[in-house]
């Protein structure tokens, strides 16, 4: 049985990397609202509530019933509970569902010595090697054995540093340092 602070590089201190690549790993993503994602909302038996919404720019929904909501910087599970409070006043007893149609915000943020800086696409399970490889591989300034990771926990950055040649020294599996959604990883030169 693997320990929350074996499943999370972010958890407790030194490297970020999978202690044994043999075992099953659990991913824990809490997929956070932002601008522009589409989310459809449905209240059961009640349909005249059913709504396909897109979150405008300041990060708010307009719902009959409740006005404007603020939506951005939420998990889902988190505007279902505002919004179930919200309609109780008007519904008895509000069965919400809430799903994201179309997500415009996973995103990581490859920088520093890299040959394509910039913002790509997240996806659950990737790891720093692959987003890397999307900004188009370290130039000839970059320093492999010094990458910094900077990610958002608890509403404050957390900064840690990872070696990419530990793979190469054999017996090591590599570097497998698994990124989350706003990630930003920071190729030093």
């Amino acid at each position: 049985t693997r320990r929350s602070s074996d499943l999370d590089p972010s958890v407790g201190t030194g490297s970020i990397s999978d202690p044994n690549p043999n075992e099953t790993r659990v991913e824990h993503f809490h997929f956070i609202l932002g601008p522009m994602d589409v989310i459809s909302i449905n209240v059961w038996r009640n349909d005249d509530l059913k709504r396909t919404l897109t979150i405008d720019p300041s990060g708010n929904i307009q719902y009959p019933l409740i006005g404007e909501i603020k939506a951005s910087g939420l998990t889902i599970a988190e505007l279902k509970e505002q919004m179930t409070a919200s309609l109780s006043r008007y519904i008895v007893d509000p069965q919400l569902d809430i799903m994201v149609s179309n997500a415009v915000n996973l995103k990581i943020h490859i920088l520093g010595e890299v040959n394509a800086p910039g913002t790509f696409q997240w996806q659950a399970g990737m790891r720093a090697w692959e987003g890397i490889a999307k900004a188009g591989g370290f130039n000839r300034d970059a320093d492999r054995k010094n990458i910094l990771l900077i990610r958002s926990e608890n509403g404050r950055a957390v900064m840690k540093t990872f070696d990419m040649k530990v793979g190469r020294r054999g017996n090591d599996p590599g570097p497998i340092a698994y990124l989350k959604n706003n990630d930003i990883v920071y190729v030093l030169p």
